[in-house]
């Protein structure tokens, strides 16, 4: 493959990939109001556990501290 076109395949994976961890985090956001400190396109930062069972195919939520 061209290489020129391979870094047009790579990006345009890489922001799709960032748009689905995006929703992720506004959906759980959203569904914990009042909780949260920080937004990310990957991540967010919460004054308090997230409420409810944490659920999507690929991405995990970690307690950092």
């Amino acid at each position: 493959m061209n290489p020129k076109k391979q870094k047009i395949t790579d990006t345009n994976l890489s922001h799709m990939i960032q748009g689905i961890e995006s929703q992720a985090v506004y959906e759980t956001i959203l569904n914990n109001p009042g909780g949260c400190g920080s937004i990310e396109h990957d991540g967010f930062v919460s004054y308090q556990p997230v409420k409810g069972e944490w659920v999507h195919p690929y991405l995990n939520i970690v307690q950092k501290n």
